[in-house]
């Protein structure tokens, strides 16, 4: 299936720069707390565990999303970069490439599933050992090395398991700091992927993020931000609701789901204008719906995040464990009895830094 066309936005405040440089905060633009001091971790508010159940989770989450997605990278930054058709499920096609090494980050990497697919995907099919160092990259392809990293690496194989192109690090996307010098206007492209729950302070915190990932970039280079349109969600196979007790009902299936309050999330709608407003040009919004086969799949795994969610407020003796558990039970029996699926569509931003 053909992705559907990339949707292109203007924004008025696009601007130029062949100067590399790491851009400082916005004027004016403070940072909400994030609900403990600076000098700790990110690890102490995200709300999931980093268990072996999260950490499969997290595996089939990603292969639903490239069921529904079919593309690793957006075909306007394949065709843009030269770059071969990839698929997670294809082997790539010549085509003419680049020869200078393609320098890749993917951020809130998790289980660094994502940067392994795209290696794959620009890599031949081999019939070596699993031991054994994976085949050179086939003269299609361009050189290239990824660079994965999270706050924690729990999640991600270890580095003797990893092909030698693919190196993860340890970094918080807000550390005070900011970002490490070797970092800065080093990648042509940044990806990141779901990190609803990883920015901080609403809108403020993801043009940071966006912001971040402008300033790791070359000229000329690209960031992919991959999301859920959290303010899209519905419900599929429910009948429309006539009484006020069936528009309760509905409103709470959709509600108990939602790990943190719709305000905080609205700037996903907005993430097109975060990327112009720091400096991207090109910027493209792109919606995808996915299948309904895929929608009954990721209700099984979001009953899966609620649990995590759950054990997170046992461990903690607080009481909304019992609350969640009640609503996992009867959000399974609406899903059983009424075929009720909770829909959130994909959105795919892209933008590219002038250069």
């Amino acid at each position: 299936m053909k992705p559907p066309a990339l949707a292109r936005l203007s924004h008025p405040s696009f601007r130029s720069s062949s100067t590399p440089r790491l851009l400082p905060s916005s004027p004016g633009i403070t940072l909400p707390p994030r609900n403990h001091p600076p000098s700790c971790s990110l690890l102490s508010t995200y709300p999931l565990s980093r268990s072996p159940l999260s950490t499969a989770r997290l595996i089939a989450q990603h292969a639903l999303w490239q069921h529904d997605l079919r593309f690793l990278l957006h075909p306007t930054i394949q065709s843009s970069l030269s770059l071969p058709t990839l698929s997670p499920t294809s082997p790539p096609h010549n085509t003419t490439s680049p020869t200078t090494p393609l320098r890749i980050h993917d951020l809130a990497t998790g289980t660094a599933l994502w940067p392994l697919s795209l290696l794959q995907s620009l890599t031949p099919p081999s019939t070596s050992p699993a031991h054994h160092d994976p085949p050179p990259q086939p003269p299609s392809a361009p050189p290239i090395t990824i660079t994965a990293s999270d706050i924690s690496l729990l999640q991600t194989p270890h580095p003797s398991f990893l092909p030698p192109a693919l190196e993860t690090a340890e970094w918080d996307i807000y550390s005070p700091a900011g970002v490490p010098p070797h970092w800065v206007s080093a990648f042509d492209i940044i990806h990141i992927r779901l990190a609803l729950l990883v920015v901080q302070g609403g809108e403020a915190g993801a043009r940071e993020v966006v912001r971040r990932g402008y300033s790791m970039l070359r000229p000329g280079g690209w960031m992919q931000w991959d999301e859920l349109d959290v303010e899209g969600a519905g419900v599929l196979n429910g009948a429309h609701p006539t009484t006020e007790a069936e528009r309760a009902e509905k409103a709470r299936f959709l509600r108990m789901q939602e790990l943190a309050s719709l305000e905080h999330l609205r700037w996903v709608r907005r993430l097109p204008g975060l990327f112009g407003e720091v400096g991207f040009g090109e910027v493209g919004r792109e919606s995808v719906e996915g299948e309904r086969s895929s929608a009954g799949l990721l209700q099984m795994l979001q009953f899966l995040v609620m649990q995590e969610e759950m054990e997170g407020f046992e461990m903690a003796g607080k009481e909304e464990g019992e609350r969640v558990r009640g609503d996992i039970e009867w959000g399974r029996r609406m899903v059983a009895e009424r075929g009720w699926v909770r829909y959130v569509p994909k959105v795919v931003v892209v933008g590219r830094k002038p250069g």
